[in-house]
């Protein structure tokens, strides 16, 4: 399982990337379709190779989505935070730096009140000004990462910790043809099929569901937690896309989880408890765990197969 930090501006500074070298191969294993990578003990070769045998699911989270906007550069959480606060009457100078949903919910009184007695009309809220700034907005930008993403043929299947389409646009756009879409519910999560996977399709299960005006997607962490806490109900629980998960490896780009659900997160795209040896090494490399040392030292301990990076070594960019 490998957990690698989106790459920040200064690592994606062209003048410092390096020409790729004739022996260089990409995520196919053709010649000299990336730039060099960064030098650090990070294993490329062994998640490279894992690519060319199809053996890697993405996992993608809300700090892969960076896009340009209003001449700055910004999440996409943050970008429709700020709408979503005008939206309600009040200005982004009011909310935090670089802003998620939740925190316009949380930042007055009045609309966590509301949450808890209407919250249909918070979800709708938000869905429709997804709708009409993003959803149905034609100049609105597909994150270049969710581009590069896209063009990798070798990733057929996606776990998305996003509510958005705009993965499903990104992988579109590359392969000219639509993904096959699968959105989690609050009250059932639906599993996968074989007919899904051997469709030729790129397929796309977003596990906290999808903006929507019902509200069935995950606004707050209490959301997620509702969503999250099905998983291990045998009731409920998704078996057939469970065992595909376990039978990959996982490669968590940018999900920004609570602490809590990372630790969650892990445990349950396993089919035994951390502590337990697998066939296959799990790498960390994410500043949000390297730099929480009580967390760090949980996954150390008990991650007999796991391995955390720094944060110095943490900074990898992926083109």
């Amino acid at each position: 399982m490998l957990l690698v930090e989106p790459p920040s501006k200064k690592d994606s500074d062209p003048e410092k990337l390096k020409k790729p070298s004739e022996n260089q191969r990409d995520w196919n294993g053709s010649p000299t379709n990336f730039s060099s990578l960064p030098q650090t003990d990070f294993d490329w070769d062994q998640l490279i190779a894992a690519i060319q045998l199809g053996s890697v699911i993405p996992v993608v989270g809300k700090d892969l989505l960076q896009i340009e906007m209003l001449g700055r550069a910004m999440k996409v959480d943050s970008y429709l935070a700020g709408e979503l606060a005008r939206a309600f009457g009040f200005t982004p100078e009011e909310l935090p730096f670089s802003p998620d949903l939740a925190d316009v919910i949380c930042s007055k009184p009045e609309l966590c009140a509301k949450l808890v007695k209407n919250a249909q009309a918070i979800y709708s809220k938000v869905a429709s000004v997804y709708e009409t700034k993003i959803k149905k907005n034609p100049n609105f930008p597909v994150p270049c990462a969710l581009q590069k993403l896209a063009e990798i043929p070798r990733f057929s299947f996606f776990l998305s910790l996003t509510c958005d389409d705009l993965l499903h646009q990104a992988l579109e756009s590359a392969r000219g043809q639509p993904p096959v879409r699968i959105d989690n519910e609050r009250k059932g999560t639906p599993d996968i099929t074989e007919e899904q996977l051997k469709s030729g399709r790129p397929v796309v299960y977003r596990l906290f569901g999808r903006f929507a005006h019902w509200g069935d997607y995950a606004l707050t962490e209490e959301d997620m937690l509702e969503f999250m806490h099905w998983l291990p109900e045998r009731a409920y629980r998704p078996e057939k896309l469970f065992n595909y998960i376990q039978g990959h490896n996982l490669l968590l780009l940018g999900t920004a989880l609570p602490d809590w659900m990372s630790c969650f997160f892990l445990r349950a795209t396993r089919s035994d408890r951390l502590r337990k040896g697998s066939n296959f090494t799990q790498y960390v490399v994410d500043r949000h765990v390297s730099s929480n040392a009580r967390l760090s030292a949980f996954l150390q301990n008990f991650g007999t197969d796991l391995t955390i990076y720094s944060h110095e070594q943490s900074r990898v960019a992926l083109h």
